[in-house]
Order: structure tokens, then C-alpha cells, then sequence
């Protein structure tokens, strides 16, 4: 890589790192967490960090929410935890989703496979979209008719968990959590673009940002650690799909920026500093 490429790169890391905090403190502060922006920041940096070494790429959320857990006084707060950095990994989910969808309808598909794609990520985005419905509206009947009253465990359970997702029901915040999670992924895009420019693999900034969804979903199965390997062969096979090699290698050197904040997660895991509180 030049030194432009990798200079350019390091800053899109930790500039998109900067939109998934910010919409991370905000979800908190809708739980009345008091987290400060840098304690948020390092959080998620220490999740990075956690998930180079455990299955998946989102095993880090799980310690995440145990660090967090470590830190309050409030055992009522678990779930609020649970369901914040829950609401958290799905919107970012949901607005990479979006993005595609949008930048998909339109672009004009030489081939009928990445029209295929194309299709594939419509109907996920249509299920993204209704399921937190479903599931809001599933709860609330059970609540409402008292089906889970004979099971105390459950039911007590069921009704933290309305009460939790009726604070996130607002829809300012869902629109602004959502466009954040846009502009942190298109920056995560354009480390995989400028890359795959410099190494002369060049795809196309919007055929990334149709395909990179699907791939981004694959590295999150938990089979290797942090998703190695699994990713890369994602991004390998939707690169081909444009009659273009060298997708694995592409990845995974994108994957250095995009893990690199996770080197200061490894400091911040050292120190363990963090100052949680809640009203």
C-alpha cells in the first residue's frame, strides 16, 4: 500500500468508529446511562479488541455488555444493557441495508447474479424493517393477554424487556441512530474501496456498498475468531460476481483498519478505567 492509502485509511477507521460511539452514548442516554463520549469510545474499542480473539464478529458486544454489567450498582439495569447494545448491532445491521437497497435501485446490473443480489437484499431489508414490529407487538400480546403469568421467571423478565424497548420507541432517535449507522458504514466502505484501488482490484465504491452487506453478515457467524477467514471468502466470491479477483486479499487488509482501534481496546483492557454510571 502507499503511504497515502494507509494514512487515509487509519482516519476512516477511526472516524467511523466516532458515528457507531456516538450512536452507542445515545442509545445509553435513552436508558439514562451518564457515559461520556471517550468512555463510550473506549468501550467500543475494547468490543473490537474482544473480537479478534472469540468466534464471530460479534462476540465482542457479549463482553461488552458483561463490562458494562461489571460497573452498575442497578441489577435491574441487565436488561436495559442487553437490549441497548442489542438495538445498537441492529441498527447498524438495518442502515447498511438501507444503504444497499438505495444504492441498488439505482444502478443498472450487467449481471443477472448481482441481480440476484440485488433481490437478495431487498427482501432482508423488508424483513429488518418489520421484525423489530413483530417481535415489539409479540411481546406486548403476550403481556397484555397475561400468557406468560404462570411462568413468574419469564414474565417478569418479558415485561423489563417492554419496558426497555418502549424508551427506544421515538422516532427522531431511530432516523438519527440509523443515518449514523449510513455514514459509519459508508467510511468503513471507503477503507475497502481505497484499498482495493491501490492493490488495482477496483470494484467500484457502489458495487462495494451493494455487495459488502451480505459479506459483513458472513464474518459475523461465529466460526473463527473475529470472523478470519469467513470474511474473506465472502468478499472473495461476491468480487467475482464483477469478474473481479483478489476480494479475500482485499478484506483482509481492510480488516487491519477496521480492527485497528481494537490495539488501544488492548490498552483500555490493562487499564480497566471505565466510570459507568446511572441515575
Amino acid at each position: 500500500l502507499t503511504s497515502q492509502t494507509f494514512i487515509m485509511a487509519m482516519i476512516l477507521s477511526f472516524t467511523s468508529l466516532f458515528f457507531a460511539t456516538y450512536r452507542l452514548k445515545i442509545l445509553l442516554k435513552t436508558q439514562h446511562f451518564k457515559v461520556g463520549f471517550f468512555e463510550t469510545y473506549k468501550l467500543n474499542m475494547l468490543g473490537i479488541f474482544y473480537s479478534l480473539f472469540l468466534p464471530g464478529g460479534i462476540s465482542g458486544d457479549i463482553l461488552k455488555g458483561f463490562h458494562l454489567l461489571k460497573y452498575r450498582n442497578d441489577n435491574n439495569s441487565k436488561t436495559n444493557i442487553i437490549t441497548t447494545l442489542f438495538l445498537d448491532r441492529y441498527l447498524g445491521l438495518y442502515a447498511m441495508f438501507v444503504l444497499a437497497s438505495i444504492v441498488s435501485t439505482f444502478t443498472d446490473f450487467q449481471s443477472p447474479k448481482i441481480e440476484y443480489v440485488k433481490y437478495i437484499i431487498f427482501v432482508i431489508t423488508l424483513g429488518l424493517t418489520v421484525a423489530p414490529f413483530f417481535i415489539y407487538f409479540l411481546i406486548k400480546l403476550l403481556h397484555d393477554f397475561h400468557l406468560l403469568k404462570k411462568f413468574d421467571y419469564l414474565y417478569s423478565k418479558m415485561i423489563k424487556v417492554k419496558q426497555s424497548i418502549q424508551k427506544f420507541m421515538k422516532l427522531k432517535l431511530l432516523l438519527t441512530s440509523v443515518l449514523l449507522g449510513i455514514v459509519g458504514h459508508v467510511l468503513t466502505i471507503l477503507i475497502i474501496w481505497t484499498i482495493s484501488v491501490d492493490l488495482n482490484f477496483m470494484i467500484g465504491l457502489y458495487n462495494a456498498l451493494i455487495v459488502s452487506p451480505i459479506a459483513f453478515v458472513v464474518n459475523l457467524l461465529p466460526i473463527s475468531p473475529g470472523g478470519i477467514g469467513v470474511g474473506e471468502k465472502a468478499f472473495k466470491e461476491l468480487f467475482l460476481l464483477y469478474g473481479i479477483e483478489g476480494g479475500a486479499t482485499v478484506f483482509f487488509i481492510s480488516r487491519f483498519f477496521i480492527y485497528l482501534p481494537g490495539l488501544y481496546g488492548a490498552y483500555v483492557f490493562t487499564q480497566q478505567k471505565f466510570s459507568i454510571k446511572r441515575d
